[in-house]
């Protein structure tokens, strides 16, 4: 966004990559790294930033990479190391809900159900299984699904975290939804892979969007494991997606 609005972003990251280092696949990711790079964004990969100083004009940010220390002079800083819940002082200890030791509240995925009885919780404030908490609107939506149905008397059908569609509203937009290549290899899975370029595709061209790429992981036995994009609106594309891989549709699938 701040590329887009004329400012010169410079992007420090402590992982190995610099641009979405968790998440959709390295090619993906790297298709949006590029766009970035093209249009002015410098990204520092692997940089460990230190203490900051006030200069007359601005900010002096310092940081050391494994080429070396350096440091850029800036005139804002936007600080992003991820989120955490608000749940201090909500009254759930002298209640009996149970908060780990990260503050989230501890639930039966099962069912959205605390510690306490005839008492849920969702969204945000929830520790997601295996994948961290994502803060998706959709997954708390789906997530709510599940409690409703257990308040009902029915029997809900849990919320598959690993089919979740994740999207980056960037630009290029980002979404991906399942396993990555190499998490597919790690698992023991044997899969295939392809990818399919934007250069070539009628639409793109005539928007003028043909930087993109789309990724599909899929075991040799024909059942589909990941659908992966990087161009303008995948999201559309990545939730629908998810719906075909689950045989249902589900608010978990409603991101675009």
């Amino acid at each position: 966004m701040y590329t887009d609005l004329g400012s010169r972003p410079r992007c420090s990251e402590a992982m190995n990559d610099g641009v979405l280092p968790i998440g959709p696949d390295r090619d993906i990711a790297n298709v949006l790294a590029k766009s970035l790079a093209k249009r002015g964004t410098k990204i520092y990969a692997e940089a460990r930033v230190g203490s900051l100083q006030h200069s007359e004009t601005g900010l002096i940010v310092p940081f050391e990479t494994p080429k070396g220390s350096d440091k850029i002079e800036v005139d804002q800083v936007l600080v992003s190391i991820g989120r955490r819940p608000v749940t201090e002082g909500i009254g759930a200890d002298q209640a009996g809900v149970r908060i780990d030791e990260r503050g989230f509240i501890e639930v039966d995925t099962n069912t959205m159900l605390t510690s306490l009885p005839g008492v849920y919780a969702i969204g945000d404030c929830v520790g997601t299984p295996g994948v961290g908490t994502p803060g998706l609107a959709h997954v708390a939506c789906a997530e709510a699904v599940v409690a409703v149905d257990h308040m009902l008397g029915e029997t809900p059908v849990p919320v598959d975290y690993g089919k979740v569609p994740w999207v980056v509203y960037t630009y290029p937009e980002v979404a991906w939804s399942g396993l990555t290549e190499a998490q597919a290899k790690a698992a023991g899975r044997n899969v295939v892979v392809h990818k399919h370029s934007f250069a070539g595709n009628g639409r793109a061209m005539i928007l003028g969007e043909t930087d993109g790429l789309v990724e599909i992981v899929a075991e040799k036995d024909g059942r589909f494991s990941a659908s992966t994009s990087s161009d303008r609106g995948p999201a559309n594309c990545c939730t629908r997606d998810t719906w075909r891989s689950t045989g249902r549709r589900c608010p978990a699938t409603s991101a675009g």
